[in-house]
């Protein structure tokens, strides 16, 4: 079972060890092993169970159940009856229901009269009720769709006697649930998976609530109630299913799986977004999958008693195994929830407090606060589904055309033309020529890439130009004595030395040159924020850009050339000189009105960074609804010019984080941090960006100020911004809600690991001392092997839960064992 070896290939091994000059010569006894092998498989299960082998046995009796779910009468909190409704999801059963199609069977000849040694007693339904239900069923067609039309539904090619097997399993620590394997005909039948939930299910038929995970949950349950109602009316009796009611259910899909739903299921079955169900992904049934696909190139040629046998075997292996290293896997995972919640909680408190004291105000976030509790309440209930806002994306009238989003990007690039007096003029215009400048060296360097007109870029030049030449009188006049005063003490080498040395590093902080390489003074080239398709990412953008540097209008200089000139025009500021000048008295009150302008300038890169982030969603939204190839094309261009815009918003910041660093600013300062290429990235808008590892990942801190939202002003664009706000902080707070259910569900499953390891090993000590009674020394000394092998498990649960607030071991362990009988 371990190595995955055949029957065939392992009898053949046996018999070349038996005679290997001619191994065909020796008797064939095929047949003979794997009779003896699958008899050895059953009664090995009836011996680690302590049952007699025997037909007919009880439903469970051959499984191994998971220590951490619950188990009624065996490790649940004495007082699991009397919780409050918000607080069953501590009791709850989280399992997960999936097919598989590799699990086939193949049309050929075989016993037909073959039945499997383990009915109804390990991980399959019983299979004569199985049978029951099938013959009663109408000829099989495909389910009618309101999402995709997905392949378990019958939308696929399926073959075989037996086309695949469902499984059944706990959705949190990857056991296989006993009784809830049934054999698929075709597709995932409704019919099969109601039959599958019902037998699988019954031992917790009594708890107050479950979690289901179901890759087609959101078309299961649309007819999920008639189809009860139509079950519990069949006149058929079957064996193996008693109670025929479920517990209140909340569905949802797997978390892998949820990208192959349309929009509108998506938030109404995100387990990322349901109350009660922490940070279980629903996906283990497709783990189950990965290691059991290799038996079923075996399986398929078996008759069906033997393959149920086989699988049986497999899945309580499977079990066993999950059970040894449960303790070591629940103490990974809440030391993994702790940290995180943490996390989660901190960023949550500082959002809200920001959105309190910031523009909207602590009324907003108590109305916001009112919408998800209601919210929370309906989506639980399938019937409130079809009238279910989605609050984790903007709404559709909030949503920016395409052409205010452009607008935005425009506002922004229009240089400013006040200019005020003294030396703070002068220090601001020097900083306004700064940033135009290194707007046009952008376009330089962009070369063919550039959508700027050579035209239009040689008029900013001369403007430029103008202004320097404007400027430089005001500078002679209010700066340049200054700088004057703190050189005169040194002598005429060091005075060279100090000058030159200032318009050294000023050159390098315009071209973005570093020798350290620190990213503050490279030039943000970014991740695309979507995949653009444009003429200059084809095979021959080099031949283009060489043709676009060779035509220029008569008069104007290449562009190489052009970058050149622009650099060598010096614009000499208080952060760009020596630390010998710059730290001279003389210059005090200019390094601190720059310190200030400078500290202006980075938190205005950052709002436009910010609100260049949360636009470009709205941007890539469009581009998917639109057709035609005009419209796709424009829109393509408005996606390259929002890449643009948030590469400068990012070189800006940058640039004036570095002239905050020469003026004096520790490079640790919580407010102006370094801002690294994953930092730039915005927290998510559209639901159908959410992506598998989200909820291990928190925003960037460039989130932690919303006063960006204050600048706005009023209309669109700001009620767009305060709607995107509203989105990060309902998904926000559903984070950190499923990491609090987290952190309290895990104590509680390690609680019940404990009792479960207890009950079981009272319950072989007490089996021991009845053989030695009964004179059955053998008996008794296997039931206390079995006892050892729990305590030694409990000695892992005292290694694997230290330090877990509410886990104490001795207080579990000296505990009587719950023992309510089921009502």
């Amino acid at each position: 079972m371990q190595a995955h070896t055949n029957a065939l290939d392992f009898f053949n091994v046996i018999k070349r060890l038996t005679d290997d000059i001619s191994p065909e010569e020796v008797e064939d006894r095929y047949r003979e092993f794997l009779t003896a092998t699958r008899e050895y498989f059953f009664l090995t299960l009836c011996q680690q169970n302590g049952v007699v082998p025997e037909f007919g046995m009880d439903a469970a009796s051959l499984a191994t159940l998971c220590p951490a779910c619950p188990q009624i009468g065996v490790n649940m909190d004495p007082n699991w009856k009397s919780r409050q409704v918000d607080q069953h999801f501590l009791d709850a059963l989280f399992h997960a229901v999936d097919g598989n199609f590799s699990q086939n069977q193949k049309n050929k000849k075989m016993d037909l009269d073959d039945f499997p040694l383990t009915m109804g007693a390990a991980y399959f339904a019983n299979e004569t009720d199985v049978a029951l239900f099938m013959e009663g069923l109408p000829p099989y067609k495909p389910e009618h769709s309101t999402c995709n039309k997905f392949g378990a539904m019958g939308y696929g090619v399926h073959w075989g006697n037996v086309s695949g097997t469902l499984g059944l399993s706990c959705a949190r620590h990857m056991f296989v649930l006993p009784g809830g394997g049934v054999d698929l005909q075709k597709g995932e039948r409704f019919a099969n998976v109601d039959f599958c939930m019902l037998s699988g299910l019954q031992r917790w038929m009594d708890l107050p609530l479950h979690v289901s995970a179901y890759d087609i949950n959101c078309q299961y349950r649309i007819n999920f109630a008639d189809r009860m109602t139509a079950f519990r009316g069949l006149s058929t009796k079957f064996k193996s299913i008693q109670r025929k009611f479920f517990p209140w259910t909340i569905a949802g899909v797997g978390k892998f799986h949820m990208d192959a739903h349309i929009l509108a299921c998506r938030y109404k079955y995100s387990l990322n977004l349901l109350p009660g169900v922490a940070m279980t992904d629903g996906e283990c049934v497709e783990r189950i999958w990965s290691a059991l696909n290799g038996l079923g190139l075996r399986t398929r040629e078996m008759a069906s008693g033997h393959r149920h046998d086989t699988i049986n075997y497999f899945y309580d292996d499977m079990n066993v195994r999950r059970t040894l290293s449960i303790a070591r896997y629940l103490g990974g995972k809440y030391r993994e929830a702790d940290t995180m919640y943490k996390k989660a909680a901190n960023t949550l408190e500082k959002l809200e407090a920001d959105i309190s004291e910031g523009v909207l105000g602590p009324g907003k976030l108590a109305q916001w606060k009112l919408e998800e509790t209601e919210w929370l309440s309906k989506v639980v209930n399938h019937e409130t589904h079809k009238t279910l806002d989605n609050p984790y994306e903007p709404k559709n009238e909030k949503r920016l055309t395409q052409k205010q989003e452009l607008a935005e990007i425009g506002a922004k690039s229009l240089p400013s033309s006040a200019v005020s007096a003294g030396l703070l003029g002068v220090l601001e215009e020097g900083i306004a020529l700064e940033e135009a400048r290194a707007i046009m060296m952008c376009e330089l360097e962009a070369g063919a890439n550039s959508n700027m007109p050579a035209k239009t870029l040689q008029d900013l030049r001369s403007n430029w130009e103008s202004r320097v030449g404007s400027w430089r009188g005001r500078e002679g006049t209010y700066l340049t004595p200054l700088v004057e005063d703190a050189v005169k003490g040194l002598d005429d080498w060091s005075r060279t030395a100090a000058l030159q040395r200032g318009a050294d590093k000023l050159e390098e902080s315009q071209t973005g040159d570093d020798d350290a390489g620190s990213s503050e003074d490279e030039t943000y080239e970014g991740e695309p924020l979507v995949d653009v398709p444009t003429a200059s990412h084809s095979t021959s953008s080099s031949k283009r850009k060489r043709r676009a540097t060779g035509r220029r209008h008569k008069g104007e200089p290449p562009r190489p050339t052009m970058a050149a000139e622009l650099l060598a025009i010096r614009i000499a500021l208080p952060s760009s000189l020596h630390p010998i000048i710059r730290n001279h008295p003389a210059l005090r009150v200019a390094v601190a009105m720059e310190q200030g302008l400078r500290e202006h300038q980075a938190l205005d890169a950052l709002d436009d960074l910010r609100t260049q982030l949360i636009t470009s969603a709205g941007m890539r939204k469009k581009k998917q609804e639109v057709s035609g190839q005009k419209r796709i094309t424009r829109a393509a261009a408005a996606i390259i010019r929002k890449n643009k815009a948030v590469q400068n918003a990012a070189a800006e910041y940058r640039r004036a984080r570095t002239a905050l660093l020469a003026l004096g600013m520790s490079a640790d300062h919580d407010e102006f941090r370094e801002l690294k290429k994953e930092d730039i990235r915005a927290f998510t808008v559209l639901i159908e960006e959410q992506v598998l590892g989200d909820s291990k990942k928190f925003p960037s801190w460039i989130w932690e100020n919303l006063e960006f939202i204050n600048a706005r002003g009023e209309g669109a664009v700001k009620e767009y911004f305060e709607e995107a706000v509203r989105v990060h902080w309902f998904r926000c707070s559903a984070l950190r809600t499923r990491w609090w259910e987290q952190t309290m569900l895990l104590p509680e499953e390690m609680r019940r690991t404990v009792r479960f390891f207890q009950y079981h090993k009272a319950q072989w000590r007490n089996r021991a001392e009845a053989d030695d009674a009964r004179e059955k020394p053998g008996n008794a000394a296997y039931a206390r092997r079995q006892a050892y092998r729990y305590e030694r498990l409990l000695e892992g649960c005292r290694h694997g839960f230290r330090d877990v607030p509410g886990v104490d071991m001795d207080i579990l362990i000296l505990s009587p064992a719950n023992m309510h009988d089921v009502e």
